[in-house]
Parts: structure tokens; sequence; C-alpha cells
């Protein structure tokens, strides 16, 4: 008996009973308040290759894609059926999504939503918000927080300052990763780095969010925007006033045809949204090609699923945040600079073939693995911050925040090789390294057409045994090199031990980042009087 394809799985007794329960409640809840049910079929037209779907191949050699959300395949129903707007839409179905290879993550989750379609009014916003808490209430999930946002306060906010689109672009592109050594750097080319907004702008959700608020620039646009959070504010107050309701001054669109407010909702027990949606005024059409208004909200069942299951089990409060540290130079190197910023990190003092520490509180949790692996476990939310060099970072698919460059743990990318080489001669030379995204992206800008050899280890063997013409390695002191009797050619990029965290994570324990983000940027920058602004 063959078993099941990878990233695929049954679902069975408990684990598929919660979800039946889920779209039961999510039925009733929508049916009482006279939404309309849409299904949509698994397959669709494969019209252009998307790298978030799957695809079959027809009989005729026709290319079908599995439906990878219902955005699509609704936007599709709504330009081919003719339907009276404003109209009151809800689905519950599977979606199928190529997973990363070997990443143990599922190609199937279930995904359900509800849409006000045709409607401009704010009342829809309001609507969709009345909704979900009703949901939220029906199955009896309380420990969820609603960040309020606007897809369009990061171009207002900017709108606001003498600066370039390019300059715009810039800030915006290290705003919405968190990446504070970025930021930082572009606040201060741009003469921005006394601006007390500013300088607090990546970190301002949560309680720093509400605290930021009378900070925003002055502008009609702004104004309304913040009197719309506040109405919704209300609106949660009214229902419940034991649930938490903020806004989030940093949030990156949700999707790039969003066009007003966001909501997104989060738990303390698992690492993705579980809500989130908002308004979306720029994506659907009518069947006459006419731009329909859109407000929506979109649920990750699977991660409710889990929340509901914790919930059930009344499994205890999660009380510790757990590091996870790329061992041998990288963690030798960082180890002091945590220290200095406050994280006790003296049970990895000896840490013998031990790999899991706990600092002397039982609040910190260290897990020490190959660099390559830093990124799965934060993947997984058993991590919630990693440390680990740029190196490994550049050959990963990333989703998590890159918050600082630690500027330790410093190395080189280099293009080095014998002696004798000539690389402007060679038509196509074979470049070995451990690297190969990084080798490839230094090449494409030369123009130059090459052959990468993907080796694991004793990389500068390559061009002394004619393996290869030459190399692309990372070199701390070049001593390595000179011993094999090799040169640099070239230097491609710094090599350093980063900071990244999980992005929720970052949410569900945002007073400790924000403390240790400042100690540490206290730390490397300790003559900018400007972190004294930092608001706590």
């Amino acid at each position: 008996m063959e078993g099941l394809p990878a990233t695929s799985r049954d679902e069975f007794g408990e684990e598929l009973l919660i979800k039946q329960n889920i779209e039961h409640h999510f039925n009733l809840i929508l049916n009482q308040a006279h939404f309309l049910p849409i299904a949509t079929p698994f397959l669709e037209k494969g019209e252009t290759l998307r790298p978030d779907s799957m695809y079959l191949s027809g009989k005729d050699g026709e290319l079908f894609t599995l439906k990878s959300d219902m955005t699509r395949p609704l936007s599709r129903f709504l330009a081919t059926n003719h339907i009276n707007y404003p109209a009151h839409l809800y689905y519950f179905g599977e979606t199928f999504t190529p997973p990363t290879q070997l990443s143990g993550h599922y190609n199937q989750q279930t995904q359900a939503g509800f849409e006000i379609i045709g409607e401009t009014s704010w009342a829809a916003e309001q609507e969709i918000l009345q909704q979900t808490l009703n949901l939220m209430a029906e199955l009896d999930v309380t420990d969820l927080e609603i960040e309020l946002s606007d897809a369009k306060l990061a171009d207002a906010v900017l709108a606001t300052y003498q600066l370039s689109p390019q300059q715009i672009t810039c800030l915006k592109d290290a705003l919405f990763n968190k990446n504070m050594t970025q930021y930082r750097q572009k606040l201060k080319a741009y003469h921005l780095i006394d601006d007390t907004f500013l300088v607090n702008w990546p970190m301002a959700f949560g309680l720093r969010g509400d605290a930021l608020l009378p900070l925003l620039p002055d502008s009609p646009e702004i104004n309304a925007m913040k009197t719309h959070w506040q109405e919704l504010i209300n609106s949660v107050k009214a229902f419940n006033s034991n649930i938490k309701v903020h806004v989030d001054l940093a949030a990156r669109p949700l999707k790039s045809y969003y066009t007003g407010t966001t909501i997104r909702t989060f738990s303390q027990h698992v690492s993705e949204y579980i809500f989130s949606g908002g308004r979306y005024d720029q994506l659907l059409q009518d069947h006459r090609g006419c731009l329909l208004p859109a407000v929506g909200i979109g649920i990750n069942v699977d991660a409710l699923a889990t929340l509901k299951a914790h919930t059930n089990k009344q499994q205890p409060e999660k009380d510790n945040l757990t590091f996870v540290l790329a061992k041998g130079r990288v963690e030798k190197a960082v180890r002091p600079l945590l220290k200095n910023a406050g994280i006790d990190n003296s049970a990895l003092e000896n840490p013998e073939r031990k790999l899991i520490f706990h600092s002397n509180d039982n609040k910190l949790t260290f897990i020490l693995v190959k660099a390559d692996d830093v990124v799965q476990y934060l993947d997984a939310g058993i991590g919630d911050i990693g440390i680990v060099g740029s190196d490994t970072m550049a050959e990963q698919p990333f989703n998590h925040y890159d918050l600082l460059d630690l500027n330790v743990a410093r190395a080189q990318f280099v293009l080095a090789s014998t002696h004798d080489f000539r690389h402007h001669i060679n038509m196509r030379p074979k470049i070995a390294t451990k690297y190969p995204t990084i080798t490839r992206q230094y090449f494409d800008k030369q123009n130059k057409d090459i052959q990468i050899i993907k080796l694991t280890g004793s990389v500068e063997l390559a061009p002394l045994t004619d393996l290869a013409d030459a190399i692309v390695d990372i070199s701390q002191t070049g001593t390595t090199l000179k011993e094999n009797n090799l040169k640099v050619l070239d230097e491609l990029n710094d090599v350093s031990a980063h900071l990244i965290a999980n992005r929720i994570s970052v949410r569900q324990q945002r007073a400790f980042f924000n403390e240790l983000i400042y100690n540490l940027l206290n730390i490397l920058e300790p003559n900018d009087e400007n972190l004294s602004k930092s608001i706590n």
C-alpha cells in the first residue's frame, strides 16, 4: 500500500470534528446575517503561471490550477455573472498551494471568509468586524487580539515629508520588514533621525502604536483614519470590553490591492494570523468590467482549529521565549552582546553535548541548531527569535523580520581562484560554492554566464583539482585562501550575524522585543542621543 504524496495528509477524529464544528457555527452566523454562500470548483483555468499555484495538465495539454485562495475564483465568478449589488457572500473550502520543498508544511489548507461587495460606505467595515466578533463569541474563542491599520497609512505619513519616490520606497521597505538597521541608516541619510515618530515607527503596534497615535502627522487623510479606528475600537469594546484591540501604525498592507482599513487578529498560542482582511476597492470587477468596492475577512481555519484544540485541552499559557541560535561561530560571537543587552545566557557557557538550555529564571529557552535549520524552527513557531548569519539568510526563503544587524561574526563573500586564473577569457566559467543564490546574483549583475557547482564543504579544493575555475565563499581573515594558494579576485557582500524573529512572536511578546531591540541599539549605537526618545 503506497503512502500519501509528500505535503498532503488525512484528517480524522477530533481534529476533523473541530473543523466541522467551526464550519457549522460559521454557516449559522453568516446565514443569520443574510450572507449568501458561494462555492467555486477546485480547478480553474491556468492561464498564467503563478508561483503560489499547483497545476494539472488535461488530455489536450491545457493547464488547470488548483484553487490557491478564494480571491481569484471569486473575481472570476463576479466578472462572468450578473449579480445584484451590494452582495453579501461567504465561503468555506479547501485551497492548495505548493509548500517549500522538504519544509514539513502541508499544501492543503481550509479557508473561510465573507465579503461585502459593491458597498462603499463605512458601514461595510463595521459589519465585517461585527460578524467576526459574532463568530469569535459563538466559538467561545476569547484569547484573541485585534489589530487595526490602513493600507494607505505609510504613504499618507511619508507624503508629509520632503522625500523623493525612491526614498519613500526605501523607507517603506525597511519599515514593513522592521529592519531596524536599514531603517535607521535611511533616516540618517535623509536627515530625519531627530523625528520622534519616525524613530519609533517600525515598532508602533500594540500599546506602543496607541501611544504614538497623537504623534502622527496632521493631515485630513490621516485624521480620517484615526476617526475610523476609534469607531471600530468603540464597537469592539461595546461588544466585549475584555477583547484587546490596538492600532498597528507600521503594518504592511495585506495585499497590493488593499485600499483602506485592515483588520488582523492573532492569538498568543498560534504562530499565524487567525482572521485577516479589510477594504480592497481595486481588484474585483463586475460583468461590464467596472471596478467593485469590497470589504472582506479571510479565516485561517487550520490555525483557528489549532487554537480551539489548545483551548479545549486547557493547556497552560506559554510564559517563555525561545532563542534559536546558529551553533558555532555565530553563537559564540553573540553571547557577550546578548548578555550586555540583559539576556541571561549563562547556561550556554558549558554546553557539552546539550542542545537545549534554559535561563536561570526559566523565562528564556535557547536551542542550538545548524545555521541552515534556524529558519525552519521559526517557521514552525517553535522559535520566537533567531540569530543566524546573513550568508545563511541569503540562501533560504525568508518570511520573518530581519530586525537587526548585530555587527558580530563578521566575514565577507569573496570570489577567489588560483593566481593564474583569468576569468575574462573563460567563456562560461565553472564556479564552486555553498551559496548558489548569492553567486548567481553577483554574476547576473556582471552580465556573465556561469555554471554553478554546489558543494557543501572544502570549497577551496575545487580550483586546485580542476573541478571548478573559481569559488565563491565567505572569508573572515583570508588565511585559508592563502594557505591553499588562492587569491581574492573580488569582494561581494558583507556577512554578519542578524537578529531575526517570527512575525507573530513579535506581536505576542512585543514588550520583550521592544526592550531587547532598544537595548541592542544602545549598544550598537552608543553615541546616538535620539534613542533616548524611544517611547516605553
